[in-house]
């Protein structure tokens, strides 16, 4: 199983949204492997991430199902389906479902195709196929096929959206793992000195 990937396009976002985000951001990111963190709000720390049955009932088996943290308000219900940005045509890789079960736990729900192509998700669940959401936004991923992802912003009605006085960002990393907080900020600090000494060498 991948663990480690080299600094991409997709890393390079995911960056720049943790080091230049405000504080009425709330972030999200989680990947198809079960890792997943939050900033923002109730401060930050690791998603809770399981292999269990559907809580929403999209597929018969098991599907990987992240816990959400205490919203502010109730997240927007409903699916973002990402699409294969390789394919010819759009079609559907992945689908992130927002779910909130009888009890007012928050979901999400990480559905991935089981592409021969891919290698790397180990979770992958296939997508779902009962309980079709009548409310979903459509979101092109970035990148190759093995480093590829995602960013989504939803505004009030789309699923995933919460309380109109935070900005809800996700992002959604397909067929590899989400970076280290750490490494992240190091990589930031070292693109900053490496754009000040340009700039003043000019």
């Amino acid at each position: 199983m991948k663990r480690f990937v080299s600094p991409s396009f997709l890393t390079l976002a995911l960056m720049f949204s943790m080091v230049l985000g405000h504080a009425g951001t709330i972030l999200f990111t989680v990947d198809e492997f079960g890792n997943g963190s939050f900033t923002g709000f109730t401060g930050s720390g690791a998603l809770p991430s399981f292999i269990e049955a559907d809580p929403s009932g999209g597929i018969a088996g098991p599907a990987l199902v992240y816990i959400l943290p205490s919203f502010p308000a109730s997240p927007v219900s409903g699916d973002v389906d990402l699409s294969d940005p390789s394919a010819l045509a759009p079609v559907t890789s992945d689908v992130l479902r927002f779910f909130t079960d009888g009890q007012g736990t928050h979901f999400l729900i990480f559905y991935s195709d089981t592409s021969d192509a891919d290698t790397n998700g180990t979770f992958d669940s296939g997508l779902p196929t009962s309980n079709p959401s009548t409310n979903v936004a459509f979101v092109s991923e970035v990148g190759t096929e093995t480093n590829n992802g995602a960013q989504y912003f939803p505004s009030t009605s789309l699923p995933g959206a919460g309380n109109t006085d935070f900005v809800y960002q996700y992002n959604f990393i397909s067929d590899s793992t989400v970076p280290e907080p750490t490494s992240l900020v190091l990589m930031a600090a070292g693109l900053a000195g490496l754009g000040l000494k340009k700039y003043l060498h000019r």
